[in-house]
C-alpha cells in the first residue's frame, strides 16, 4: 500500500502551527481581508508562489516555511494598530520560535554570536588551506547547480592603485534558468531560495552593482558581490593594544567606504571587523535590494553598548539630532577604551550619493551638511581628546576606481599613524600580522607594502 508524506499531518499537530492557522484566521478577519485579498498582498511583498489553494491550506492548518512569516506579518499589518504599523516579530513570538518582544540587545546579540561562530569555523578552513579564501563563489554557484533554478556568473575584482593591487572582491551575477526573464526579479527572490540564502550568507555576499561584471542592468539579473576587503573576520592578535579595546568607525554614508577602510585598518591592527550592515543582514535579511538603515542602527547601538574586544567596527548611517551621538552608548556616554574614527564625507560625495542611492524622503544634502556641523560641536564638548580622529573623505567620482582606493588607503595611513604617533599601539604584534598574510595573502601583502612603502612604522612584517 502506499504510504502517504506524514508531513501537512504533523504540521497540524504541532502546537505551533495550530498557534499560526489561529493568528492568520483571526487577523484576516480583524483586517476584513479576503483569501484573494491576501494572495494579491503576498504577491507584491515577493512571495510569487502564492495561490489561493494554498491559502486554503494555511487557514485549515497546514504549515508554511519558517522564511516565510515575516510576508504574512507584513500583509496583515500584525501587531500593528492598523496604520500601516506592525510587529515584525509577531508570529514568530505567537508561536514560540523567539520569547516574545526580545529586547534589542538579545536580537543583536544572537546575530552577533552566529556569525562568531561562522567566523571560527572559516578561520579554521583558511588555516587548513589559502583557497579557503575563495570558496565563497564556488559555494554559490554549487548552489545555483544544486537547485536548478538559477544561472550565476562570477567575475574576480582587482582594483587599487599600480603600486597596491588587490582582490577586492568576487562580483556575482545571478539570473533564473529560464529562457524568458521576469525583468521584476530582485535581490530578494534570490534569497528567498533557502539553497541560495544559505550559500549567500556562508560567503557574506551582499546586493551590490559595482561595475565591472558580466551583465550590465539586464532585467531579471541580479547583482551580488562577495567582499574580500568589508566582509567579517576574526582577530589573529592575542592581546588587545594597550590604547584601545575596539575602534569605532563611522560615516554617513555608504559611498564613504567607510566598511573598507574599517577592514584594512584591521588587517594592519590585528583586530577582528564587525560591520553593522552583515549583522543587520544575518538577521532581518534584504528587502527588495537593500539592507534598511532602520535595520543597521540598532546593531550599531548594540555595538556601543557593548564594545568587542580586539575588534573593529564599522557603520554609515544618518546623525539623530535627538539620540545619543555615533561615538556614546545609550546613555551618551563615552567610553575611555573604544578608539573613534568619524570619515566626514565632503558636499560633492553627498550630492553624488543622494542624486542615486535610495533613501528616505526627508533627507537633504544641505540638512546632511547641518547635521556634521552638529555632530562637530557636539563632539567638542564630550571631551574625547585623541580618542577620536575625524578625516575628510572626497568625491572621487564612482568611474575613478584607483582615485578612490587610494584614498582608502591614504586614510588607513591616516589611521594607523595616529595611533603609532599616540603610542596606542603594542610593541610587538607582528605575529598576528603574520597571521593576516597566511589567511589574506591578496590583501595583507599588497596593503603591508605598500604602507611600508609610505613610511608607517606599524608593519612589523617583512613585505
Amino acid at each position: 500500500m502506499r504510504t502517504r508524506t506524514q508531513k501537512p499531518a504533523k504540521q497540524r499537530r504541532d502546537k505551533s502551527w495550530a498557534i499560526f492557522t489561529r493568528e492568520l484566521n483571526n487577523w484576516m478577519d480583524h483586517r476584513q481581508v479576503g483569501p484573494a485579498d491576501l494572495v494579491e498582498r503576498l504577491q507584491e511583498l515577493g512571495l510569487h508562489d502564492v495561490h489561493l489553494g494554498k491559502v486554503k491550506n494555511w487557514r485549515n492548518g497546514t504549515g508554511c516555511l519558517l522564511a516565510e512569516l515575516p510576508y504574512f506579518v507584513r500583509a496583515l499589518e500584525m501587531g500593528g494598530k492598523g496604520d500601516g504599523s506592525f510587529n515584525p516579530n509577531y508570529l514568530a513570538e505567537k508561536m514560540g520560535i523567539i520569547p516574545e518582544t526580545p529586547s534589542r540587545e538579545d536580537v543583536v546579540d544572537l546575530a552577533y554570536r552566529v556569525q562568531k561562530l561562522e567566523l571560527k569555523y572559516h578561520g579554521a578552513l583558511e588555516r587548513a588551506s589559502e583557497a579557503a579564501n575563495f570558496a565563497g563563489a564556488a559555494g554559490i554557484v554549487s548552489a545555483a547547480v544544486q537547485s536548478r533554478n538559477w544561472a550565476v556568473a562570477v567575475w574576480p575584482a582587482v582594483e587599487g592603485p599600480e603600486e597596491c593591487r588587490l582582490h577586492v572582491s568576487d562580483r556575482i551575477d545571478i539570473r533564473p534558468n529560464v529562457y524568458e526573464i521576469d525583468p521584476e526579479i530582485t535581490p530578494q527572490v534570490v534569497w528567498e531560495d533557502p539553497v541560495m540564502r544559505d550559500a549567500l550568507r556562508v560567503a557574506y555576499a551582499i546586493p551590490a552593482g559595482r561595475k565591472p561584471r558580466w551583465s550590465y542592468h539586464e532585467p531579471g539579473v541580479t547583482s551580488w558581490s562577495i567582499s574580500h576587503i568589508g566582509k567579517p573576520m576574526a582577530p589573529t592578535i592575542r592581546a588587545e593594544h594597550p590604547g584601545f579595546s575596539t575602534i569605532n568607525f563611522y560615516s554617513q554614508t555608504v559611498d564613504s567606504w567607510v566598511n573598507d577602510v574599517a577592514s584594512l585598518t584591521a588587517t594592519v591592527l590585528g583586530y577582528g571587523l564587525t560591520t553593522t550592515r552583515d549583522l543587520a543582514m544575518e538577521y532581518y535579511g534584504i528587502f527588495g535590494d537593500q539592507i534598511l538603515g532602520e535595520h543597521r542602527e540598532p546593531m550599531h547601538r548594540w555595538l556601543l553598548d557593548r564594545p568587542l574586544r580586539r575588534r573593529v567596527s564599522s557603520h554609515y548611517g544618518p546623525i539623530s539630532n535627538k539620540g545619543p551621538t555615533p561615538f556614546a552608548n545609550s546613555a551618551d556616554e563615552f567610553n575611555g577604551h573604544t578608539f573613534h574614527v568619524w570619515l566626514q564625507e565632503d558636499e560633492s560625495l553627498l550630492q553624488e550619493w543622494f542624486d542615486f542611492a535610495p533613501r528616505e524622503p526627508h533627507i537633504t544634502v544641505s540638512g546632511m551638511l547641518d547635521d556634521q556641523k552638529f555632530l562637530t560641536e557636539k563632539v567638542r564638548t564630550m571631551g574625547l581628546g585623541d580618542a577620536l580622529i575625524t578625516l575628510p573623505v572626497h568625491n572621487m567620482k564612482k568611474e575613478n576606481t584607483e582615485g578612490r582606493w587610494m584614498q582608502v588607503l591614504e586614510t588607513v595611513l591616516s589611521v594607523v599613524n595616529h595611533l603609532e604617533e599616540h603610542h596606542m599601539l603594542s610593541h610587538d604584534f607582528a605575529a598576528a600580522q603574520r597571521l593576516m598574510l597566511q589567511a589574506r595573502p591578496n590583501i595583507a601583502g599588497p596593503l603591508y607594502r605598500w604602507l611600508k612603502a609610505n613610511g608607517c612604522l606599524a608593519v612589523q612584517v617583512p613585505t
